[in-house]
């Protein structure tokens, strides 16, 4: 890649700028939007996972509201607007907890936008990530989300880096997209001709790694680590020394 100055950087939100769903916590949800519903919980954990998954991050289902229905109707279970309201407020509520920012995520974002640059977001994510969005404290500083549920598009499919640039006004050379590589998100950058920082050291050909050498925090810390980025300084001159605990 030939030296040049980014424009812009996409985040990816989960396992980025906030920590992954908990496996244990996810689960627990899942037994509360069942009983609320009174819906045998192995069968709705069954349609939730394979027989909703993909029409939820889609945007097939427009609400959360209408995923659980749907998957009351695929088990034949009619449900009344009271219980509906009652799960589909634990999923949210769960989301709204989930959105806590990770160490140094906010103050990262802000040592970006006050060095010039413009700030995206990319998630693969259903309908009550956007619901709550604005009530995080990412909101006024990413000027530009794109959710896989409202575009209809999700990672790895380059398109959808497409729509990130797009939105941002800048051309994929130009950004640079920051992820902890699930859903193959660093492959479908790279394909869409965006530059690739790899926060959990993959090693994705043709990503820069942030943390060669540096200690990763499973959980939140203190420990000052700093998000290495010697590679990418090299590549686009200018780029901030970041500090975070990724």
């Amino acid at each position: 890649m030939t030296d040049r100055r980014l424009k812009a950087v996409i985040f990816d939100l989960f396992g980025t700028l906030v920590f992954p769903f908990s496996r244990s916590l996810h689960e627990q949800v899942i037994t509360n939007m069942a009983a609320a519903v009174s819906v045998d919980r192995d069968e709705f954990a069954r349609v939730w996972a394979a027989g909703s998954s993909v029409e939820r991050v889609t945007g097939v289902f427009a609400t959360i509201d209408e995923n659980i229905e749907h998957i009351c109707r695929s088990l034949g279970v009619t449900v009344d607007e009271e219980s509906l309201s009652v799960a589909v407020r634990v999923r949210v509520d769960h989301t709204r907890r989930t959105l806590e920012p990770r160490p140094d995520a906010v103050a990262t974002l802000n040592q970006l936008r006050n060095s010039g640059y413009k700030l995206g977001l990319l998630s693969n994510c259903s309908a009550d990530v956007p619901l709550v969005w604005p009530e995080t404290e990412f909101a006024p500083l990413i000027e530009s989300p794109v959710f896989s549920c409202s575009v209809g598009l999700k990672k790895p499919d380059p398109r959808i880096y497409q729509v990130a640039c797009g939105k941002l006004n800048v051309e994929p050379a130009d950004c640079l997209y920051v992820g902890d590589g699930s859903d193959r998100e660093l492959t479908g950058a790279l394909e869409a001709g965006v530059s690739v920082l790899d926060v959990k050291g993959f090693q994705v050909p043709g990503a820069y790694s942030s943390v060669q050498g540096v200690p990763r925090c499973a959980t939140e810390c203190s420990c000052n680590s700093s998000l290495r980025i010697t590679a990418t300084n090299a590549t686009f001159p200018g780029f901030p020394r970041l500090r975070s605990c990724w």
